[in-house]
């Protein structure tokens, strides 16, 4: 909340002395294929206490890697202010997932370890957000963020050996992003924006375990959590012309959760609660795209 309130003051007092940005388009398409590599991963206890055990099952997906193109639309009609509409679309093309579970606490007395190909799946996305320009400089600008994101993402857990197992995990993730950054010139051709991110988190799961009879399908269990996490996008453009520009763009995106609900539920109708230890995000994401301005 503090944060929250520093950065509504600055918005406020740099509002009412304008530093006099302007840029002559007013809009901006970007489009670009993106690649990603995602590690996720969450874990239960054996009860809303978080013990019995602490750790009763723990699964991870890692290497997730996903193509994922996204669209984003930037308008400048207001002093100092522009405002982004963001659009990502993503499959999944490969990446494995491992489940396990255990008697006792500590991660001992392991029952059950699995491995399995986590190459289906997919993602969407969408953002709407504003920025302001506190500084502009011959060679320097510097910005502030607030962004509206929400994205979902479905895992798959599948095997060959049992081609009837189609376990799913999907996340839905809105989460309120406050930034800082600026954007470097060198020349008039080429420019390095740098903006980094904290985010407030809220995680909402649904997962269908398909092959476990005692289990509700297609909603076995659910999830409930809220975290917090850090993101960093570093980019290179350069101008082709006075409309169209190419851009490089490197993301890093990393939160986690704190402990939650796991709420199960199963065929007989019963519906039990147990504590989710927490969720773990983080996602590595390269971009080259073209930007048009109008």
């Amino acid at each position: 909340m503090r944060i929250l309130l520093v950065f509504f003051y600055l918005i406020v007092t740099f509002a009412m002395n304008p530093l006099g940005y302007s840029q002559e388009k007013k809009f901006t398409v970007s489009v670009a294929p993106s690649y990603s590599n995602t590690n996720l991963s969450w874990s239960i206890a054996g009860n809303i206490e978080g013990t019995s055990p602490n750790i009763l099952s723990e699964v991870k997906y890692y290497n997730i890697l996903v193509f994922d193109p996204s669209m984003k639309l930037v308008y400048r009609g207001v002093r100092n202010l522009e405002f982004s509409l963001g659009f990502q679309k993503g499959w999944t093309l490969g990446g494995k997932v491992s489940d396990r579970d255990f008697a006792e606490d500590n991660r001992t007395a392991l029952t059950y370890d699995e491995t399995f190909d986590s190459n289906k799946g997919w993602v969407n996305g969408l953002s709407i957000g504003g920025s302001y320009y506190f500084l502009n400089s011959e060679n320097f600008l510097v910005r502030g963020h607030l962004i509206f994101n929400n994205e979902v993402q479905r895992y798959y857990s599948l095997k060959d050996e049992i081609p009837n197992l189609k376990t799913t995990y999907q996340t839905n993730r809105k989460a309120v992003l406050l930034g800082l950054g600026g954007v470097y010139s060198i020349g008039e051709k080429v420019k390095i924006p740098l903006d980094i991110f904290y985010s407030l988190n809220r995680i909402t799961s649904e997962a269908n375990w398909n092959l476990i009879e005692a289990f509700q399908h297609p909603l076995s269990f659910q999830h409930f959590a809220d975290g917090n996490g850090y993101s960093m996008d570093l980019g290179v453009e350069h101008q082709l012309n006075q409309i169209i520009s190419t851009y490089f763009n490197l993301e890093i995106n990393s939160f986690n959760t704190r402990a939650g609900i796991d709420k199960v539920f199963f065929k007989t109708g019963e519906i039990e609660k147990t504590r989710l230890n927490g969720i773990h995000y983080f996602k590595k994401q390269i971009s080259f795209g073209v930007k048009m301005n109008f």
